[in-house]
């Protein structure tokens, strides 16, 4: 029991001399997250940001339906004419003659 007694006067020490957690929690800084909205509607987003959200995705869809219905070959692959790969000869690929 002789060989605990210094640790546990210095865990005591330094338990006295310790802040206590509640004041470390207590001095956090104050973030900048808007209205707390437990249990009543949340504040309403600012009016350049319901302007400028359907703006965007108007412009974004705008953006789908040109692209399908201007040119649908992007969408739609049966309209490219791909050459029949069965028909390329050898030499087209790079592959040597077979002189044995």
């Amino acid at each position: 029991m002789g060989l605990f007694r210094p640790l546990s006067q210095t865990a005591s020490t330094l338990a006295r001399c310790a802040k206590p957690a509640v004041a470390r929690l207590s001095t956090s800084a104050i973030r900048q997250g808007g209205a707390w909205s437990y249990r009543t509607s949340p504040a309403p987003p600012p009016s350049w940001c319901a302007k400028g959200a359907p703006a965007i995705m108007t412009f974004t869809w705008w953006w789908i339906f040109h692209g399908v219905l201007t040119e649908p070959a992007h969408i739609f692959g049966f309209w490219d004419n791909y050459p029949d790969p069965r028909e390329w000869t050898d030499q087209q690929l790079g592959i040597p003659a077979d002189d044995e």
